[in-house]
């Protein structure tokens, strides 16, 4: 019989990306870095059982990995990694 693993995931993703993107075309590359900085400051937010599984664009896509009798317990950690999560990203929105 295998094992079957569990986790919860979390994509955080730019709201407006696009739209912010094309406003800022003739600064290209100064709006690229605010976006980087910002996806940064979320990753710096997070803590275990949080993981970065990946970057795509505007988004960060986590996972914590937790077994079947954990998952509530996980998913619980995590709403207070979402406030902070958030809190981050809005205190470097306004640096």
């Amino acid at each position: 019989m295998s094992k079957v693993n569990h986790a919860v995931f979390l994509v955080a993703d730019i709201s407006g990306y696009t739209k912010f993107m094309k406003e800022h075309e003739i600064s290209l590359n100064h709006a690229k870095q605010i976006i980087v900085r910002l996806l940064k400051a979320m990753i710096n937010a997070v803590k275990p059982p949080l993981t970065v599984a990946e970057l795509e664009g505007d988004a960060v896509f986590f996972y914590a990995p937790s077994s079947e009798n954990n998952l509530p317990k996980t998913a619980e950690m995590l709403k207070s990694q979402i406030i902070s999560l958030f809190n981050a990203f809005k205190k470097e929105l306004h640096t």
